[in-house]
């Protein structure tokens, strides 16, 4: 028996901080994904929501609803290469956008091969890693982003501006896995994921 119970994006609207829900141009990964599917409504190309433009800067901030925010203490293990994925796309789809930026904690890179993957990103300048999480994130009046961010490796505030913001958010286990492994007899992790 294989046991693929999927799961759920956490809600990045408990993060009132980061405007998601009140900011059009700040989406989530998975929304991201949608975008770039090039059997998708963009036929892969990136748009800011507010104004179906192609944006200049985009800023990825990583461990959405992880690793201590939302409650979660957990790593979601994927949304690291996720962004870093989405960043070649990006660059290799829309030669448009001109600064590509991912906010971490540090880069989890999980799986064969993947430390290459992220070194490859780093070699062709994909995007720009910077390591911290913003306290904030502001909306201009034209639309535009302002992310409050710490630079734990310079030790400075930073200021980061963006035309698109891409929450990494947190995987949350399926409403039904609990349901599930008691079903079949299988334990769950203290979070709730099949063990």
């Amino acid at each position: 028996i294989l046991v693929a119970t999927g799961f759920n994006e956490f809600d990045a609207r408990k993060l009132g901080n980061y405007g998601y829900g009140r900011f059009p141009n700040v989406i989530t990964s998975l929304e991201l994904e949608r975008l770039l599917n090039a059997s998708g409504v963009t036929q892969g190309h990136v748009i800011r929501p507010s104004d179906h433009e192609t944006p200049k800067n985009i800023v990825f901030v990583q461990c959405v609803g992880a690793r201590g925010d939302g409650d979660r203490p957990y790593c979601s293990r994927f949304c690291c290469m996720n962004a870093v994925k989405d960043s070649l796309l990006i660059r290799q789809h829309d030669p448009e956008v001109e600064d590509i930026t991912i906010l971490h904690t540090d880069i989890r890179a999980f799986g064969k091969g993947f430390d290459d993957f992220v070194k490859r990103s780093q070699d062709e300048k994909s995007a720009t890693y910077v390591r911290g999480r913003p306290s904030k994130i502001e909306e201009e009046e034209n639309g535009d982003l302002v992310l409050f961010v710490e630079d734990t490796l310079e030790g400075k505030q930073k200021r980061v501006k963006a035309d698109l913001v891409v929450l990494s958010v947190a995987a949350a286990p399926n409403e039904g896995a609990k349901k599930l492994a008691d079903t079949l007899g299988i334990e769950t992790d203290p979070y709730g994921f099949v063990a």
